[in-house]
């Protein structure tokens, strides 16, 4: 029985080890997979659209401050989540208040269940708070990650550079949340009604003011530059250097991460592993000593 039970938590810890060291994207792919087949579907968890109408109801009795909604706003724009700023305010204290009144009428049976069930609150109230802010984050950071591919791109464009072809050429390969962007930048530049040049000058500078980040905004410079006429090559080139050097320097940071978060689930294989042989020990030796006096 207690070789069994030794076996079955090995496996179950090898298990749990595996999947913390190997970083299985079986989420990633399936939540992909659903945004493929379902474009238009609203982007609410199914936690989040069963509480929303509570936020709903709560929100017009609450007073915001107009700044910080305009910053939710385009930071809920950014993030691709289709909520307003009220709605995305009151649903983490709707979430979390739930949990905790929850967890305050388990205390009366269990304080330890109830306490658990508290702190599995304060979880979701962080994490639904602190969502849009790490959706933005990973949205940037996925748009300049790729930009070497992009300046590269447009270094090997030729001679004379057509921006709309350059964009064009480029739509194939690039990126989930970059092609989108470039789909709209396209349709900026083509249903413009003013002038070739400054419509393009005005679709170029709505695109880096959408996405926020530092190397968009120079490649945009170098974009509006080259399509006055102007030779970028020797400034693109600087920029992809620049560009290659700071993915380096991510992938030594990433790196220099992954030996610790091993090493993290290694020392909990171990010791979850070694408080079962201790407990199975334990009762063991309890029971057999106890046997041996009853007997």
């Amino acid at each position: 029985m207690w070789l069994f039970l030794l076996l079955c938590t090995i496996a179950i810890a090898f298990g749990i080890y595996s999947f913390a060291t190997m970083k299985m994207p079986t989420r990633a792919a399936a939540k992909g997979l659903h945004e493929t087949l379902h474009p238009d579907r609203r982007k609410i968890d199914l936690s989040d659209r069963a509480i929303l109408p509570l936020a709903q109801a709560i929100a017009p009795h609450v007073k915001f401050d107009e700044t910080r909604l305009a910053g939710i706003h385009q930071d809920l724009m950014d993030a691709r989540m289709e909520l307003t700023p009220e709605e995305y305010l009151i649903l983490p204290w709707v979430k979390g208040g739930l949990l905790w009144l929850l967890g305050l009428l388990f205390c009366f049976g269990s304080a330890a269940f109830g306490i658990a069930v508290i702190g599995a609150g304060v979880l979701i109230f962080w994490d639904a708070r602190t969502r849009a802010g790490r959706a933005v984050k990973r949205r940037r950071y996925n748009i300049h990650a790729e930009m070497p591919e992009f300046v590269q791109h447009i270094i090997d464009a030729g001679k004379p550079p057509v921006l709309i072809n350059i964009i064009k050429s480029y739509l194939p390969t690039a990126g989930k949340t970059l092609h989108a962007e470039l789909v709209q930048l396209l349709a900026d530049m083509q249903t413009a009604t003013s002038d070739t040049q400054s419509s393009h000058e005005i679709a170029l500078s709505r695109f880096s003011s959408r996405i926020r980040v530092d190397a968009v905004t120079r490649i945009t410079l170098g974009l509006i530059a080259m399509d006055r006429g102007e030779d970028m090559c020797t400034y693109f080139q600087g920029l992809l250097n620049e560009l290659a050097s700071w993915r380096k320097s991510q992938k030594l940071r990433i790196a220099a991460k992954r030996p610790n978060e091993t090493f993290l689930a290694t020392i909990l294989l171990f010791l979850s592993i070694g408080a079962v042989i201790f407990v199975s020990v334990y009762l063991y030796f309890t029971q057999s000593v106890s046997g041996f006096f009853v007997s």
